[in-house]
């Protein structure tokens, strides 16, 4: 059995959303067309779940696709540079989201990317900085 503290702050949330829901592990896998042991991987420190997964977790936690979004990638952040420069990189990533979302603000709806997309390309760009990572 997975413990609050020994996951990720996205398997904080699954965990928060199971309790409240009286769910099952296996239950939430199958609402958003995972194994069982693919939810408990996403649960760990060190997932990287994809943006469609992001997506469909949005959905079935019901939360809004911005908030999970910066649950996810502030770990991957996390993760790539460590605690000590996390607020530091937040701010730079928040900034490249920023931008990112103020160039698609005319496009057609149609056309716009995903909120998810938005936050991945950010973080891929903050990775493209080549910037000290986490030891």
């Amino acid at each position: 059995m997975l413990k609050p503290e020994d996951c990720s702050p996205l398997g904080r949330e699954i965990l928060r959303y199971l309790e409240e829901h009286q769910m099952s592990m296996n239950s939430f896998a199958k609402k958003i067309g995972k194994t069982q042991d693919g939810v408990r991987w996403m649960c760990q420190k060190k997932a990287n779940p994809t943006v469609s997964t992001i997506e469909k977790l949005a959905e079935a936690l019901d939360l809004d696709s911005v908030t999970l979004n910066r649950i996810v990638y502030r770990n991957k952040l996390n993760q790539l540079v460590g605690k000590d420069n996390l607020d530091q990189m937040m701010d730079i990533y928040d900034g490249i989201y920023a931008v990112l979302r103020d160039s698609i603000e005319n496009w057609p709806e149609e056309e716009r990317p995903s909120e998810s997309l938005l936050f991945d390309r950010a973080f891929k760009a903050v990775k493209s900085l080549q910037l000290p990572v986490a030891s």
